[in-house]
């Protein structure tokens, strides 16, 4: 989030699309009866592929690889689009109890250090 990146909210946008791509790509697989497809490959047998069967690109798609962005838009349209709806409508949760008096509490110590 170096210099002027953090002005522009469409790559703010990328980015956090970027960081749930990563978050995929990191965690731990899983290994269970839906994940391993051992009927799938026993289907296909040895020497077979099971690459170009419809249920594991399917699989690929919702697991690993979403279909982000749409085909008839292109990344930086879709976090244009992105970036306004959440300017236009976000509406961040309350601060809890006391919050606003320790962020008054920082301001203030943060004034006296600028000032020294």
């Amino acid at each position: 989030m170096g210099d002027a990146q953090v002005l522009s909210l469409d790559k703010m946008v990328l980015d956090n699309h970027l960081s749930h791509q990563l978050e995929t790509i990191v965690k731990p697989l899983a290994i269970d009866e839906a994940h391993l497809q051992a009927d799938l490959i026993e289907q296909v047998g040895i020497g077979g592929h099971f690459l170009n069967l419809p249920e594991t690109r399917n699989f690929t798609r919702r697991e690993y690889t979403p279909m982000w962005p749409p085909v008839d838009q292109t990344m930086l349209e879709i976090a244009h689009q992105e970036a306004l709806n959440i300017y236009s409508n976000h509406v961040p949760p309350e601060l809890p109890d006391g919050a606003e008096l320790l962020v008054e509490d920082i301001l203030a110590e943060a004034d006296l250090a600028i000032a020294i």
